[in-house]
């Protein structure tokens, strides 16, 4: 029986990433982190400041369930790297405001009012 080395740490912080971006706005969070570089990036710029965390599972395990994995780390674990990601996310909006500027959804601001008829 071969067993395969997985990494805990990608797995938990591509789901917070992605659960704590949905409860953000669409604009500009959500369309800025749609780009997948930037979602790499922010990604890997957390697991930069957590350490590894590794684990042998058995190929005989056919289905494995990622959400296993988040049970299994404790409370205080997960509350800084969703610290992490907030951080990491307002750093990111602050990186890239140029672009942001560039993608603002235009709400008929410069166009004349119909109001008055």
């Amino acid at each position: 029986m071969s067993t395969t080395l997985i990494n805990r740490g990608l797995s938990l912080v591509t789901q917070e990433v992605n659960q704590i971006l949905s409860t953000y706005p669409y604009y500009p969070h959500q369309q800025l982190f749609a780009n997948p570089e930037l979602k790499q990036k922010l990604i890997v710029n957390i697991l930069n400041q957590i350490p590894g965390n590794y684990q042998l599972i058995s190929e005989a395990i056919e289905a494995w369930d990622c959400s296993e994995v988040i049970s299994m780390d404790t409370p205080e674990r997960r509350i800084h790297i969703q610290t992490l990601i907030h951080r990491g996310i307002a750093d990111l909006l602050q990186e890239n405001t140029s672009w942001i500027g560039l993608q603002a959804p235009n709400y008929g601001l410069n166009s004349p009012s119909n109001w008055f008829g």
